[in-house]
């Protein structure tokens, strides 16, 4: 019985040489990859014995973690051990439970690490990745962990590192907020400010008070501060606060107890809960909080000043410092310590007042909020860098003179000048400058990453691809509301809603309401950035459906005819196509992804404006890819039966006795028409609005210029040669200037009704790629190019329709190059222009002497030009925003696009009184003020809505201010003097 025993069972020398050689093994890889005190001693007899094999935790965060742990704990449960009992002369065999063997030991540590992680949400990379680092080690060691069970130990430890594997890459691919980011940011500065207060107390000073305190941290000095600075009265400790009472009264603590008062300190330390309880605090404990904003901030810089001026002469005796500081060979040190206190002053109401702000908008708005201030908060990031680098600077310097005069001197057995500080206060200063400055991961190392991840994370970069996801949410969720599985869960009792786009489009923007009263509203439109000269409209998104777009009209809305304008004065009154919400019936036939695409965009809208950050041609690029362009222009009246028809005009299709599948309208189905122009175009009419625009019989004439797209207008022009170079304003000079006066004036000779024309004429849209002709009688979807403007306006403009003079058009057809002089200045500012026929007689310069930086043509006398940089106000004075080309011309000031000399963007009528005031502020420093009649940017803005106030559009004034930079003095005196000349007789 002996041998069978000793068979089966190994020798005691034997089983505890394999025990020793697994707990070796285990004890080194455990100290190699981790760092808890509580899990590295693995060896210990008196821990890491059996424990319970269920789960223990109510609910967790990461399901891999909790798949490990229960991994382990079936392991556990199935492991037993058999041994012989001898009863007489009968061996009997029983199954144990293994309760103190190393592998029950790994076990346990193990179920430990999983059981705390699983319910923790901030689990950090470093966690998962030491954990995952233990368990592949361990899978090396086959030999050395034999097993006869089911499952054996190293099976079970594999599955463990697989999970830990996938843990590990879920927390790699989950990107952190920018909540998350400014919540750890906050974290971190009170623990630096924390430990830098508790440096500033103990390391330079002799103030073994603080030895009577049980911690140093801000809210535990709250509780001895004086009554009268206290920012909780309920909160005091009368025995901590008679222990403090003569540490309170030197000059260094008196400064660390301001910056402890301060409001600021206590919204970073206090909490939510502390902000109730101070409400309800006697008036008199508060009395110093709300003090704070004003008396303290105010006189903080001066006591410091006061302070230094006493270290500079000798006075120490209340300073609180200790007697080596006292030396004047450390005035180094002192001055260190100081610059140390304001650099702590000025983070404390960077982060405080200003960081916990941001935080707050990224709480309720999340990336996309932050990123929408990121005009704001990146300098302010920059700003707390800059106050933190001070901040190491200086306390490294004074850390520095505390080793070399404190800690080492008295090393080396010298003597030191009384009074001195504690040993305990040594200690634990030398602790706080660790944890703050020179630990492996100190406070303000971690601080300085963190914000430099909050700034890249709030980047405007990045507003595509936040916007991108938010559009992919409301697309599944879209998918999920519109399927059949939705309706057949929740019921017939669910009620009938809108899709996300009508929801979106529908919902107004309310207005910002801030503490003085004033309502904010965001009217700019979306991506683009308006500047403070110009109000631009909003411009609305319409779904692509086919080859054209048309727009879509409301239930309760009747089709209408466009009505021609009957003078220029009164375009604003000039028909226009509304934008109502598309109809609901045929808005739920739309595809769900681009519905709910679509109303990411218009949920989008009204806060990602002003924003610039995402270039234009990117974001056209983006519009196109998804399905979605500029609002359709106006269409045009038919054009009269006198049109010659095209040359390729092709057959026209049989009428349709159904609508188009791709039109949106309210009229009847029955009555449409089709008729099919050049390159296959389909234009579609009802009979119920009249003849069709293209004649009585469509065969005999082509498709009209309503019907085609912008791409195909140019085809109603004839075949020209190489395209000539027609800006006025060009710099060219390859071309013969006289050649483009004498072509001038064949063209306006040959059709003078529209020899008024001009490319300023025309209101161009810079946000689409088509124009409309304003003041005309009607509107036509036109190219942006300027030459077939003008070839058009020739060609199909019929001398029998009375023509409307354009608004604002200038006096001088001529107009100057770009160089950054003067150009063209004449006494006669004012004087009338000849008449257009005359255009081409004006005398230019001779062929080939032009040379690049002058003008291909000549100025015409009255008109004054010049470069000029627009300046902005700042902190420091003067700031150059852009550079603008001005010209006086007639009774009219044109302003044109920044880095533009083609392109008007605002023009200014002095002779109209528009001009309040003109003025030298400064050496070549023009102001001009501007108040007139609010004016549209675009032929958009008649689409808008009318003003809250109830007035008309029409109506309202705005008034706008401007500075002019000239290159010269005397160029912006003649300005300033043409200006004051050309204004009325009551505002000179």
């Amino acid at each position: 019985m002996a041998s069978l025993v000793s068979a089966v069972m190994p020798s005691s020398g034997n089983w505890s040489s394999l025990a020793r050689s697994q707990l070796e093994v285990l004890q080194s890889l455990v100290k190699k990859h981790l760092e808890d005190p509580s899990l590295t001693d693995i060896a210990s007899a008196d821990d890491f014995s059996l424990t319970s094999t269920e789960r223990g935790i109510p609910r967790y965060e990461h399901s891999h973690l909790v798949a490990a742990l229960d991994v382990i704990l079936e392991y556990q449960r199935n492991r037993k051990t058999t041994y012989f009992t001898v009863l007489g002369t009968r061996a009997q065999t029983s199954m144990g439970t293994y309760r103190h063997d190393p592998r029950t030991r790994l076990i346990e540590l193990l179920k430990r690490w999983l059981r705390t992680h699983a319910a923790n949400p901030n689990i950090t990379e470093d966690e998962v990745r030491r954990m995952c680092g233990l368990c592949r080690d361990l899978l090396n060691y086959p030999n050395l962990f034999p097993s006869r069970n089911k499952t054996s130990f190293m099976h079970a430890l594999s599955e463990v590192y697989e999970h830990m594997e996938l843990q590990l890459r879920q927390v790699l691919e989950r990107d952190r907020t920018c909540a998350e980011l400014a919540a750890r940011c906050l974290s971190l500065s009170r623990n630096l400010i924390s430990d830098v207060v508790a440096f500033l107390l103990l390391a330079a000073t002799h103030l073994t008070q603080t030895d009577g305190l049980p911690s140093l941290e801000v809210v535990v000095l709250w509780q001895s501060l004086p009554a009268s600075r206290t920012p909780l009265p309920s909160r005091t400790d009368p025995q901590l606060q008679k222990v403090m009472q003569d540490a309170w009264q030197t000059m260094l603590g008196m400064l660390v107890s301001n910056l402890l008062s301060l409001r600021w300190t206590f919204h970073l330390f206090a909490g939510n809960g502390a902000e109730e309880e101070l409400a309800h605090a006697a008036p008199e404990g508060s009395t110093a909080l709300i003090e704070a904003p004003e008396s303290i901030p105010a006189g903080f810089p001066a006591q410091v000043r006061r302070v230094r001026e006493e270290f500079e002469t000798g006075h120490f005796k209340t300073s609180g410092l200790a007697g080596p500081f006292r030396e004047p060979a450390q005035q180094d040190a002192r001055e260190n310590l100081l610059i140390a206190v304001e650099s702590l002053f000025d983070l404390l109401y960077l982060i405080g007042e200003v960081l916990s702000q941001f935080h707050r908008i990224s709480d309720s708005l999340g990336d996309y909020g932050m990123i929408r201030v990121a005009l704001w908060l990146h300098p302010c990031l920059d700003c707390m860098v800059e106050k933190l680098q001070r901040l190491q600077s200086s306390l490294k310097g004074l850390n520095r003179a505390v080793d070399a005069e404190l800690v080492i001197a008295k090393a080396r057995g010298r003597s030191l000048k009384k009074p001195l500080p504690s040993e305990r206060m040594s200690a634990r200063g030398h602790a706080a400058i660790q944890r703050a400055l020179d630990g492996r991961d100190c406070h303000l190392a971690a601080l300085l990453q963190s914000l430099e991840e909050l700034k890249s994370h709030s980047s405007p970069e990045r507003l595509p691809h936040v916007v991108e996801g938010l559009g992919d949410a409301c697309s599944q969720l879209q998918n999920v509301l519109s399927s059949t599985h939705f309706r057949a869960r929740v019921g017939d009792a669910f009620p009938r809603l809108p899709p996300l786009a009508n929801m979106g489009r529908a919902s107004s923007r309310p207005a910002l309401r801030i503490e003085n009263g004033s309502a904010l509203e965001d009217e700019a439109p979306m991506g683009d950035y308006s500047e403070p000269e110009e109000e631009q409209a909003t411009s609305a998104c319409v779904p692509m459906h086919g080859p054209r777009c048309i727009p879509r009209s409301s239930a309760g809305e009747r089709a209408r005819s466009p009505q021609p304008a009957t003078s220029a004065g009164k375009d604003a009154s000039a028909a226009a196509l509304s934008l109502p919400l598309p109809n609901r019936d045929r808005a739920r036939e739309d595809s769900p992804d681009k519905s709910a695409f679509q109303s990411c965009l218009f949920f989008a809208q009204g806060s990602s404006r002003r924003s610039g950050s995402v270039p234009a041609a990117i974001r056209a690029t983006w519009r196109a890819l998804c399905g979605f362009k500029e609002t359709a222009m106006l269409p045009v009246p038919p054009f009269p039966a006198s049109l010659p028809p095209a040359h390729d005009t092709v057959a026209p299709r049989a009428p349709d006795s159904g609508a188009p599948s791709d039109l949106v309208t309210n009229l009847p189905s029955d009555g449409w028409i089709s008729h099919t122009g050049p390159r296959g175009r389909t234009s579609w009419h009802h009979k119920s609005l009249g003849p069709a625009p293209w004649g009585n019989r469509p065969e005999d004439y082509s498709t009209p210029a309503s019907a085609l797209s912008v791409a195909d207008t140019t085809t109603l022009s004839p075949p020209r040669g190489p395209r000539r170079d027609t800006n006025p304003f060009s710099e060219d000079v390859r071309q013969d200037p006289v050649e483009m006066g004498m072509q001038g004036s064949q063209t306006c000779e040959a059709s003078p009704d529209v020899a008024h024309l001009s490319p300023l004429s025309f209101g161009v849209d810079r946000r689409s790629t088509a124009g409309t002709l304003v003041g005309a009688d009607s509107s036509m979807s036109l190219p942006r190019d300027k030459e077939s403007i003008r070839t058009l306006s020739t060609e199909f403009t019929p001398s029998s329709t009375p023509q409307v003079a354009p608004t604002r058009i200038p006096e001088c057809a001529d107009t100057p190059s770009t160089s950054s002089r003067l150009l063209g200045a004449s006494p006669a500012v004012g004087k009338k222009m000849p008449p257009d026929g005359d255009r081409g007689r004006e005398s230019h310069a001779e062929p080939g002497k032009a040379t690049a930086g002058t003008p291909s043509t000549g100025l015409r006398a009255g008109c004054l030009r010049a470069e000029v940089h627009r300046l902005t106000t700042g902190v420091q004075g003067w700031k150059r925003h852009d550079c603008r080309s001005l010209l006086v011309t007639g009774s009219q000031l044109l302003i044109y696009e920044k880095g533009s000399v083609d392109q008007v963007k605002t023009v200014v009528d002095v002779g109209a009184g528009e001009v309040e005031r003109c003025c030298l502020v400064g050496p070549g420093i023009m102001s001009l003020e501007v108040h007139r009649k609010k004016r549209r940017s675009s032929s958009l803005g008649r689409f808008t809505s009318p003003h809250r106030g109830g007035g008309s559009r029409s109506d309202a004034r705005e008034q706008k201010l401007y500075f002019f930079e000239f290159d010269h003095a005397t160029a912006a005196q003649e300005f300033c003097d043409a200006l004051a000349s050309l204004q009325p007789l009551p505002n000179r």
